[in-house]
């Protein structure tokens, strides 16, 4: 081979390294990455809230969990969306733990995790770690209980606390059977309120009104919407 045939093939060779350095795609941008991650949580958007409840009870289920008389909501910002399963209105008997609400999290348009929430009368009872307690189910006489406490907070109302209409009542309204009186605890209104409200009378005997502190500012992109259809 001559010289000038070696010339040639090596101003070939650095050629074809030269094209192919230039067709590599540049690595992605931190911006990029995201877009492909709202790009995931708008695919999810798009099957609507029955879908996306329906898949969260599926994994709920493989996870060994059954869910009854729950609420939904769907919410979802640029890179998240969760769907909540939960019992806004809810009596407790006594010495009870029910597996509680959960909340299921999607980044981009996968699974992420589970976080659960049991609900506990007493609070000081303990919780076995990886035990799954019973779904929680409102019964009739928890429904009667319920009843009663609402229309106790109505009658003996000073004021200070609006009236609960529970067709209408928007927040979490949750009342724990002790021996001699209901434990009632309830947020709503931008206000967190405790009540002892005694069995046989239906007095009101302690009244605790705390208003909740504001949430935290989140940026135009941070901001969760409720998925609603």
């Amino acid at each position: 081979m001559t010289k000038r045939d070696i010339s040639i093939a090596l101003t070939l060779v650095l050629t074809l390294l030269y094209i192919n350095s230039i067709a590599q795609p540049e690595p992605p941008s931190p911006k990029t990455k995201n877009t492909r991650k709202g790009e995931g949580v708008e695919q999810l958007k798009k099957l609507g809230k029955d879908s996306l409840v329906k898949m969260g009870l599926a994994i709920l289920k493989r996870q060994g969990f059954d869910v009854y008389d729950y609420q939904t909501k769907v919410i979802a910002n640029r890179n998240f969306l969760i769907i909540d399963f939960r019992h806004p209105v809810k009596y407790l008997p006594q010495n009870t733990i029910y597996a509680g609400s959960h909340r299921l999290v999607f980044s981009s348009n996968k699974f992420q995790k589970r976080m659960s929430f049991p609900y506990r009368n007493s609070l000081n009872v303990l919780l076995r770690p990886r035990k799954i307690y019973p779904a929680y189910r409102q019964t009739a006489e928890g429904k009667e209980v319920i009843q009663k406490v609402v229309n106790s907070i109505n009658r003996f109302n000073l004021g200070s606390t609006p009236k609960i209409d529970l067709k209408a009542f928007k927040g979490e309204f949750t009342v724990r059977d002790k021996d001699a009186y209901y434990a009632v605890e309830m947020t709503a209104n931008r206000e967190n309120s405790s009540f002892r409200i005694d069995k046989s009378s239906g007095k009101i005997l302690k009244v605790d009104v705390l208003p909740l502190p504001p949430p935290p500012p989140s940026s135009h992109q941070d901001e969760y919407k409720e998925i609603k259809h």
